[in-house]
């Protein structure tokens, strides 16, 4: 699958999870049920794309194009960025800073926590830090709510969480998850710190100010003080609310529904069909964008290498170019230009079977010659 394509599915499925956690589980007091749904989106939006539906998928369609013949050399060639290199360029750099980040946060909160002045209770990564002059029962209560962080293993949900959100950083929702994830687990530990002074919401209050900005350290004097307030005066949620959790099975039979699109064929023979796939324009314009496109290697003219790549790709019901592979080559690098240019086409107009667009299993030979010699 290509990455363009799996990166939108997992977008897909992770933004109909979050609309359903926003819309119906937000406002509930199962925290634990929550904490553990919205880690479940990430293994939901990562792995569910990679799911594929065969039932009811016609059989491919195959087609052999006619031989395309290449004589050229990089002068000739047109200049200019490729975009087909271009963007995942920029995604892998992307990714690369959003993980820098997160050692530097790791970073800052192993430092604050070893700080001889903590900046009022916290917990990271296991570890609780409590700064003195608090009274006996505002200690019970603080230490109660950063010992909760620490035995629910809180600091590895962040962790977990920010690495996959790496690789998703151009989408905003990850972020606002998970800010969400930090604040149900600030809910989960009022919780239980409640229990060790009449008064908690007081104390939340009182050590309200002065919030450091650190997103992987559970600090006390979080910045939700208004949503911890709310759901500390918010009654327990009732039984029947608890089966709100069920319509996450019917919720994922959508999201699959959703990401069945792309997959791989039945294996099957190979089907005959009432029209072929036409690149836009017809095989003419093919010829020409393949002309426009191509660009000889610099390092196979160096060494004089020529001969026919056979390119295979599918195209897809839609009309979407994919799963492009050179099936035979006499070099790597040929094989390399070939396989570009290839990945780089519009969309085709899809082949017909019985009135339905099917896929199309295609094979494209591309001939390198230099000097205009018949390379083979």
């Amino acid at each position: 699958m290509e990455l363009l394509t799996y990166l939108l599915k997992s977008e897909l499925v992770f933004g109909l999870l979050v609309f359903f956690y926003v819309a119906l589980l937000r406002r509930e007091t199962f925290f634990t049920a929550n904490r553990t749904y919205l880690l479940g989106t990430v293994l939901l939006a990562s792995l569910l794309p990679l799911a594929s539906v065969a039932v009811g998928v016609l059989p491919p369609v195959r087609v052999e194009l006619p031989v395309f013949m290449y004589a050229g050399t990089p002068a000739h060639a047109a200049t200019g960025p490729d975009r087909g290199v271009l963007w995942p360029l920029v995604y892998v750099c992307g990714v690369i800073v959003h993980l820098s980040w997160t050692v530097v946060d790791l970073l800052r909160g192993r430092m604050a926590l070893r700080s001889a002045a903590p900046s009022g209770p916290m917990a990271f990564m296991g570890r609780v830090a409590m700064p003195g002059g608090l009274h006996a029962a505002e200690h019970a209560a603080v230490l109660a709510h950063e010992t909760t962080h620490v035995r629910q293993r809180h600091g590895i949900d962040l962790l977990f969480f920010r690495l996959v959100a790496a690789l998703h950083w151009y989408n905003p929702l990850w972020s606002w998850a998970f800010r969400e994830l930090k604040r149900v687990h600030e809910y989960a530990a009022d919780a239980v710190a409640r229990q060790y002074v009449p008064h908690y919401e007081e104390i939340i209050v009182a050590r309200a100010l002065g919030v450091p900005r650190l997103p992987l350290v559970h600090f006390f004097r979080s910045s939700n003080i208004k949503h911890r307030l709310i759901m500390l005066q918010k009654g327990h949620s009732t039984k029947r609310a608890g089966f709100k959790y069920l319509l996450i099975l019917p919720l994922l039979v959508v999201g699959l529904s959703l990401t069945a699109w792309n997959t791989a064929p039945v294996a099957s023979p190979v089907a005959q069909a009432d029209g072929d796939p036409v690149f836009p324009g017809g095989q003419a314009a093919l010829f020409k964008y393949l002309a426009d496109h191509i660009k000889y290697p610099v390092e196979a003219e160096g060494q004089r290498v020529e001969g026919t790549v056979y390119v295979g790709f599918i195209v897809a019901a839609d009309g979407r170019v994919t799963d492009v592979a050179a099936k035979r080559s006499p070099d790597p690098v040929l094989a390399a230009e070939a396989e570009r240019v290839v990945r780089s086409m519009p969309r085709w107009e899809p082949a017909i079977k019985e009135g339905v667009p099917v896929a199309s299993e295609m094979v494209l030979p591309i001939r390198f010659a230099l000097g205009g010699g018949d390379g083979k």
